[in-house]
């Protein structure tokens, strides 16, 4: 899985990279890193992180399946954050997907005895997707194109952008 941004306002490109590994049908881990080139055009690394997936029930177009996710992200000069996505997604039967997440996460200080250390605080997020598919239909869909809306419930500020998924 890869995620692309560029931040308009600060000229800056991200560059995501996951690596999705199925276990079981109900459990994958997922570990990643991060890039980032600024707008001198250094590139640097920036965090890397790993997620633990989790559903419920079984895959089939039309009903809900519920998901949980345990994801622990190290950016670079943090000690890094736990995060929890409370995730509800329904798939139709032409490949179409819609999705409502719930996210939750604690970022931890570097100094352990210290909870309102700089970095030691709480973050949550409302997000949401639809895509619809572009390549083939139904399970056969390997392309697809969408929006995704996330709003924070940190510091308030909501995006919506295009998604792609090839």
């Amino acid at each position: 899985e890869a995620r692309s941004r560029f931040l308009l306002r600060d000229q800056v490109f991200e560059q995501e990279l996951e690596f999705e590994y199925g276990i079981t049908p109900h459990f994958a881990l997922e570990p990643g890193f991060a890039v980032v080139r600024e707008p001198d055009g250094d590139l640097r690394y920036d965090a890397f992180d790993v997620e633990g997936r989790f559903n419920w029930g079984s895959f089939t177009p039309g009903r809900c399946l519920p998901a949980l996710n345990v994801e622990y992200e190290k950016p670079n000069g943090t000690a890094g954050q736990l995060e929890l996505k409370f995730i509800a997604s329904r798939f139709g039967r032409n490949g179409s997907d819609i999705s409502l997440n719930l996210n939750v996460g604690r970022a931890f200080s570097r100094l352990e005895d210290d909870p309102d250390a700089e970095g030691a605080h709480w973050e949550s997020e409302l997000s949401s997707g639809y895509v619809h598919p572009i390549i083939g239909r139904g399970r056969t869909a390997r392309g697809k194109a969408g929006l995704e809306f996330i709003h924070s419930f940190h510091d308030g500020q909501s995006n919506l952008g295009p998604v792609l998924v090839y």
